[in-house]
């Protein structure tokens, strides 16, 4: 559910969406405390003794669900072709589920208390998700000006080949 979260703020911050676009919802008021409340949520559910495995059919299937339309959403926003944001959204989901399964499973297996190590994947999570927020930001702050001067020079001198 992070990933929810992460394209609805930066939706609404415009790094993602204009109000505009297919995505405008994502700007909606209740988009960003839904997605905020639903990450939260599974921060707090993943520890439970009772939530089951990540890799069993419905918490895969949701991942996978999610993961390919967070980033289809991505590559929408940034005008190119939403199935291979899909593609690698899902990717990422599946590695995400593997992984994060593979790292729950080799704590347990030592004995060691899974709170902790937990937390520290959540930490590991809330830090990519902000390192891809500023780098996203960043690179849009800095191709807006360049549009708008390619757009300024093909007005002066006709169109750029």
């Amino acid at each position: 559910m992070t990933g929810p979260a992460w394209v609805a703020l930066a939706a609404e911050r415009g790094n993602l969406a204009s109000s505009e676009s297919k995505l405008g919802w994502l700007r909606s008021r209740k988009a960003i405390p839904i997605a905020c409340a639903l990450a939260a949520g599974e921060f707090v559910v993943d520890k439970l003794p009772v939530t089951p495995d990540r890799q069993s059919v419905a918490p895969l299937g949701a991942r996978l669900l999610l993961g390919g339309g967070c980033g289809a959403a991505v590559e929408t926003a940034a005008d190119r072709r939403w199935y291979r944001g899909a593609a690698l959204g899902l990717l990422g989901a599946l590695i995400g589920a593997f992984a994060g399964s593979g790292y729950r499973a080799a704590v347990a297996r030592k004995g060691l208390p899974d709170l902790p190590f937990a937390l520290l994947e959540d930490i590991a999570v809330l830090t990519a998700a902000v390192l891809l927020y500023q780098e996203h930001s960043e690179s849009r702050a800095t191709a807006v000006p360049m549009s708008a001067q390619m757009i300024d020079q093909e007005a002066r001198y006709g169109a750029i080949d």
